[in-house]
């Protein structure tokens, strides 16, 4: 058997590594759960979350409590399958479902092969470029009353870093584009009228030292001066961020509006990082073209 791509192999490491952060996650997990579960509305929807890993960032029996189905996608087969047993040992999981082995970007197999050789333009990275913009998920059985990206943007985001020297041609605008492509994906997985939310970590302890004795109430104004002063994970403004969805052109049409979750830490025991979290609402016009559709062709 050949041996997993690099990428892969490097989330399948990190997962690894985390598998013993369950009790540090224990207040990020609680913060995710809870802004999950405020996007049920006391209805048993269905639940997507894109990255779930190794779930020490979900509390899965509180989710299945509340969703009728509970789907988690990941590039680590292993790590869902570590996860689920650890929380779920003797638990009914006939609500979940795994979905092992997906690239949430379409381009991983096309990020292995660059291999930090890029030192021009070319028309495979513009091509590259244009795929990461418009992300295609054939197999994953949506839409969904509730989507969500749990800090997997930045691992994105990274990928592209890993790949491609940041010396490179248009290196931002393929690191923008895995950044658009992912929102974009977020956006067509929901339902319209239904719900999304992007968590992400967007500076850690190793260029902000203060965020390991930092209270959550001070973060909203540190997210102000390192905006200022540039200090963020690339493409990770935390001013920036809630206003992606209304500023993307593909977007804009999709969303009925957004609300800013707040900030709060996530100790990984090696690092500490500062996270965000964006609530969305998928506009609900589509269902209304549908309906009128719909009934001119009973009038006719």
């Amino acid at each position: 058997m050949p041996p997993p791509p690099r990428f892969a192999a490097e989330q399948a490491r990190r997962n690894r590594a985390r598998d013993g952060h369950w009790q540090a996650s224990a207040n990020h997990r609680n913060r995710v759960s809870e802004c999950l579960l405020s996007l049920t509305h006391g209805t048993p929807g269905r639940l997507c979350l894109l990255g779930a890993g190794n779930a020490n960032d979900l509390d899965l029996p509180r989710l299945l409590a509340a969703y009728g189905e509970v789907h988690l996608v990941d590039l680590d087969t292993e790590a869902l399958q570590r996860g689920v047993a650890r929380q779920l040992p003797d638990h009914d999981r006939r609500k979940l479902r795994l979905h092992g082995g997906t690239d949430v970007t379409g381009i991983c197999d096309a990020l292995e092969t660059l291999n930090g050789r890029l030192t021009q333009p070319s028309a495979e990275l513009e091509k590259l470029i244009q795929d990461a913009a418009d992300p295609v998920l054939p197999f994953l059985p949506g839409p969904f009353d509730v989507v969500a990206s749990v800090g997997t943007i930045s691992q994105l985001i990274d990928a592209v870093v890993q790949a491609v020297p940041a010396t490179a041609p248009h290196f931002m605008d393929l690191l923008l584009s895995v950044r658009s492509g992912h929102l974009r994906l977020l956006a067509r997985l929901t339902a319209p009228g239904g719900r999304g939310l992007l968590i992400t970590d967007f500076v850690s302890s190793a260029t902000v030292p203060e965020l390991a004795t930092l209270a959550e109430a001070e973060l909203a104004p540190l997210a102000e001066r390192l905006a200022v002063e540039r200090n963020f994970f690339h493409g990770l403004n935390p001013l920036l961020v809630p206003m992606l969805f209304s500023q993307d052109p593909v977007l804009r049409p999709l969303i009925a509006g957004t609300r800013h979750q707040g900030y709060w830490l996530w100790d990984q025991q090696s690092r500490m990082y500062a996270v965000l979290a964006v609530e969305f609402e998928r506009s609900a016009a589509l269902c209304r073209i549908v309906s009128e559709v719909e009934h001119d062709r009973e009038i006719e």
